[in-house]
C-alpha cells in the first residue's frame, strides 16, 4: 500500500487537496486490515463501540420495515445493529473496500444489501431511506460537504442523517486521560492484531488532527440538514452527530 503521509491526518480544508492520493491509501487500508477490523474495534474502544452504535439506533427513529442505508458500512456491524433492532429492516450497506464487504456478507444473517461504491456518489435514488447513517467514516472523507449532502440528497424528507465518529475530549482533563489510549494503545494494539505499521496510526492520527464537533455541525447545517446537532459519547471520546433533512422536499 502507498505511504501514509502526515496530510492525509490532517483536515485543514474542508475539501482534501490530495484527494485521489488519499482515497487510494485509505481504501488500501480497509482491504488490508479487514480480517481483523472486528476485533480491532472491540478492543480498541474496550467494546463501547457497540454501545455507541445501539444509541444510534434508537436515535434514529427507524420503525418497522424501514429502509436504512448505511454509508461506509464496512464490516457490516452497524447495518445488522439495526437489523437485530427493526422488524422487517430494508437495510442497505455500501463501501468502497471490497474486502470489507466481503466479510459483512460472510457475517450476515438477514439477507441486507451489499453495494461497492463510493460515498461521494451514492448510487441511490433521491429521496429512498427512511433513515442514513455512518460509522468511522467522516475522517476519511476527502470532501466531507459533498458527504453530507449525497446522505441528505438520499435521505426522504422528514428523515434522519446520523454519524458516529471518533473525536478527541474537548476538555483538558479528558484528553489527559485519553492520551495514552491514542498515543499508545490503539496504535500498538493495532499493529500487533494487524501486522500493518501505519493503519491504526492513521486513526490515531486522524481523531488528533479533526474537526472539533462544532464545525461538523455547522458543515451538517451548510449541507441543508436542519436541527443538526452533536451528542458526546463516553466523555466525547465518539460523538454522534444527527441531523434531519427539512420536512418538505423543496424540488417537490
Amino acid at each position: 500500500m502507498p505511504d501514509l503521509k502526515p496530510e492525509f491526518s490532517r483536515y485543514d480544508s474542508s475539501i482534501h487537496p490530495q484527494a485521489g492520493e488519499k482515497e487510494d491509501y485509505v481504501e488500501k487500508l480497509f482491504d488490508a486490515v479487514a480480517p481483523t477490523y472486528d476485533l480491532a474495534n472491540r478492543m480498541m474502544s474496550f467494546g463501547l463501540d457497540k454501545g455507541w452504535r445501539r444509541r444510534l439506533v434508537r436515535e434514529s427513529g427507524a420503525a418497522q420495515g424501514a429502509r436504512v442505508l448505511d454509508v461506509g458500512c464496512g464490516t457490516g456491524d452497524l447495518l445488522m445493529d439495526f437489523a437485530r433492532r427493526v422488524t422487517g429492516l430494508q437495510g442497505q450497506g455500501l463501501d468502497f473496500s471490497a474486502g470489507m464487504l466481503a466479510r459483512a456478507k460472510a457475517k450476515d444473517r438477514w439477507g441486507l444489501g451489499w453495494t461497492e461504491g463510493s460515498a461521494l456518489s451514492l448510487p441511490f435514488d433521491d429521496s429512498s431511506f427512511d433513515a442514513v447513517a455512518s460509522a468511522w467514516v467522516l475522517r476519511s472523507i476527502t470532501d466531507p460537504g459533498l458527504f453530507f449532502r449525497e446522505m441528505q440528497r438520499v435521505a426522504k424528507p422528514g428523515a434522519k442523517v446520523l454519524v458516529l465518529e471518533l473525536t478527541r475530549p474537548q476538555k483538558a482533563w479528558q484528553r489527559a486521560l485519553y492520551a495514552p489510549v491514542l498515543n499508545i494503545y490503539v496504535p500498538v494494539l493495532g499493529r500487533l492484531l494487524s501486522g500493518h505499521n501505519d493503519g491504526y496510526r492513521y486513526l490515531s492520527d486522524t481523531i488528533k488532527g479533526f474537526w472539533p464537533p462544532e464545525k461538523v455541525v455547522e458543515l451538517m447545517g451548510a449541507s441543508g440538514l436542519v436541527r443538526a446537532r452533536a451528542v458526546p459519547l463516553t466523555l466525547g471520546a465518539a460523538t454522534l452527530f444527527i441531523g434531519e433533512k427539512p420536512g418538505m422536499d423543496v424540488r417537490a
